[in-house]
């Protein structure tokens, strides 16, 4: 294999060693520890599934020379290779708007929340399905028949190759956006929420680790220009191959991460605890009152706590 083709297999056998693991602790907490086992993990588990369905075909692209010069491939390879390649972009499309419905059901399990975030929430995933739809429609029109976009001995009319790149921006953009909002959202929607300050910053950051996947998103806008690279477009496309790799795993990553609180709290680690072993701190002044609002906390925090 040649170097880039090296770099997209760690890449992408990295990211299945990942997502599996943080997807099945997930699974764990949810059905073992919290018994919380809801709409967002199965949502999660079918991204987890499209993420995996995305690898095999990207050996396969591998095998058929993503990442490797034209000069060094045969018709055939050639052929193959912008195959899977099509078909990568489809999964894609759709593991994306997977990962994000997930966080968003994820967002409004946080029952206490107001009604305006959880109509905000609704109505962003019913975008994120519009405009994914879009896309895939897009992609599947851009040659008539789709065949034409892999084999040039195919009649076909072809949409401009810098359509295509434009809604390969577009949908690199949307998803930097989403990312950051679902990330960010947690913020104004636990502000007013009672817990203890340390309960309150542990749970904002752990629903906010979602911006780290939108890293690989900017990184990948970089690279879309070989869309139009229509002479070397195997070894072109090899970055944005990479880095969508990257970019799924990330958001898998991090999207389950979010739901391991119980599990880190029952390890007993700083800042994860809950708010009754806080208030059961033996060095804590008492007053009369204790008992009571410590029960108020605990059932208003509750939602937030098992949210994890």
């Amino acid at each position: 294999m040649e170097e880039r083709q090296i770099s997209d297999f760690v890449v992408i056998t990295l990211g299945m060693f990942i997502t599996w693991l943080s997807v099945g602790l997930r699974c764990y907490v949810r059905i073992f520890v919290s018994r919380t086992f809801g709409s967002d993990d199965y949502w999660m588990v079918l991204a987890l599934f499209l993420f995996t369905a995305a690898s095999g075909i990207g050996y396969t692209g591998i095998h058929y020379g993503i990442g490797v010069h034209a000069k060094n491939l045969n018709y055939n390879q050639l052929i193959n290779g912008a195959k899977y390649e099509v078909v990568l972009e489809l999964i894609y499309i759709f593991c994306t708007v997977v990962i994000k419905t997930s966080v968003g059901l994820l967002l409004l399990r946080i029952t206490s929340v107001k009604p305006f975030y959880k109509y905000l929430i609704w109505y962003s995933i019913a975008i994120l399905w519009v405009w994914a739809l879009l896309t895939f429609i897009v992609v599947c029109l851009q040659c008539r028949p789709l065949e034409a976009v892999w084999n040039p001995l195919v009649q076909g009319k072809c949409l401009e190759p810098s359509l295509i790149t434009a809604f390969a921006y577009a949908i690199s953009a949307e998803t930097i956006f989403f990312d950051w909002f679902f990330s960010l959202l947690p913020i104004p929607m636990l502000w007013n929420i009672k817990m203890t300050t340390q309960s309150k910053i542990s749970v904002m950051a752990i629903l906010s680790v979602g911006i780290v996947a939108s890293s690989a998103t900017i990184v990948r806008l970089k690279y879309l220009v070989a869309f139009e690279n229509l002479t070397d477009p195997l070894y072109s496309i090899s970055p944005v191959f990479l880095w969508s790799s990257i970019e799924l795993s990330l958001g898998i990553t991090a999207a389950s991460i979010a739901t391991l609180r119980p599990l880190l709290r029952s390890w007993h680690i700083i800042g994860f605890t809950s708010d009754r072993d806080s208030s059961n701190d033996p060095q804590r002044p008492r007053s009369s009152g204790d008992s009571e609002n410590n029960h108020q906390i605990c059932i208003r925090s509750r939602a937030i706590v098992r949210v994890a």
